[in-house]
């Protein structure tokens, strides 16, 4: 497995058309993909608020076996060379989450955000959590 950069445009394309709800795309950002053979994940980092260091990362796979310790940390590292806090938003199925939470990230569930009585599950990393985690520092 590998990262692919340089294809922002196409990656975020693929993941748009996998994300429920977000058709429209994704606007100006950048984006990573994972590579086995194929595309099987991608990962959008928009919404870059620069007078706050902070972004939204968006994922869509097809793929569990993307979920690697070193894909992980490769597609962090690069939000967090230049922001203090990541944020993801996503349902309560998404396999990420529960990923995400384990990185420390706070959660909070906002009631019908979705519509049809759907939560939506906004995640917060804030650097100096991700900087003390055994998966930033290579020892996971």
């Amino acid at each position: 497995m590998r990262l692919l950069y340089g294809h922002d445009k196409d990656v975020a394309d693929w993941v748009s058309r996998r994300i429920k709800g977000c058709e429209r795309g994704f606007g100006e950002c950048r984006a990573i993909g994972v590579i086995d053979g194929e595309l099987i994940a991608g990962c959008v980092y928009h919404d870059w608020s620069p007078e706050f260091g902070t972004i939204q990362i968006s994922c869509a796979a097809t793929d569990k076996r993307w979920m690697t310790r070193p894909v992980i940390r490769g597609l962090l590292e690069y939000p967090f060379s230049f922001c203090r806090m990541v944020t993801f938003q996503t349902d309560k199925e998404n396999a990420a989450r529960r990923i995400i939470k384990r990185l420390g990230a706070r959660e909070y569930e906002i009631h019908d955000m979705r519509g049809n009585g759907e939560s939506l599950f906004l995640l917060t990393l804030p650097k100096e959590v991700w900087e003390n985690t055994r998966l930033c520092n290579g020892k996971a």
